[in-house]
């Protein structure tokens, strides 16, 4: 392979990775709980938050548990997109 291989390569790879976030952007995971409903998109990030009106005390346990389900939904989203996308190249997803 000489250089001019390898950037084309490395170019297509960059342009996969950019389509990839995109999609995974759009799509979101919702979770629902007696108090509260977290919404994050395919990246982990947090998109929505609607909180019942309950005692913000009452609800600290919970949040964390429904943001911390959410975001390792998110994360195994990315593994198989990335797995999907890349023809199981290991990128360390």
């Amino acid at each position: 392979m000489n250089i001019f291989d390898a950037i084309r390569q490395f170019k297509q790879l960059a342009e996969v990775t950019q389509s990839l976030k995109e999609e995974l952007r759009s799509s979101v995971e919702r979770l629902e709980g007696e108090r509260v409903t977290v919404v994050v998109n395919g990246l982990g990030e947090l998109v929505e938050l609607e909180l019942k009106p309950e005692s913000c005390k009452e609800l600290e346990s919970e949040l964390k548990e429904l943001i911390n389900e959410a975001q390792r939904r998110a994360r195994e989203r990315v593994k198989e997109a990335a797995k999907e996308k890349l023809g199981g190249l290991d990128l360390g997803f």
